[in-house]
């Protein structure tokens, strides 16, 4: 996780997707969504999830939390924090 804090208006903005395609990846499959906790302002889920490359391996999977809150009558993403190295945007 490091010592370095960013902050986006999406999660699009986050990721480097031409580095992580470059790498051989070609899709990701969510193998699980839990819900860790909820109540009418925020609520907090774990998500499973698997890197699928070109070659058809499969990476290890990763868990990532999210944290959720209300917006136009639907949950948004506000935050995420995973375990794992992030590639990140190189102008981030």
């Amino acid at each position: 996780m490091g010592d370095k804090s960013l902050m986006f208006n999406s999660f699009s903005e986050v990721l480097d997707y031409e580095i992580i395609r470059v790498s051989g990846w070609r899709y990701s499959i969510i193998n699980s969504i839990e819900l860790l906790y909820q109540d009418d302002e925020i609520a907090m889920i774990n998500s499973n999830f698997s890197r699928h490359r070109e070659d058809a391996s499969v990476q290890p999977a990763n868990d990532s939390n999210h944290f959720l809150v209300p917006e136009n009558a639907s949950w948004e993403a506000k935050a995420a924090y995973s375990a794992r190295e992030m590639i990140f945007r190189s102008d981030c």
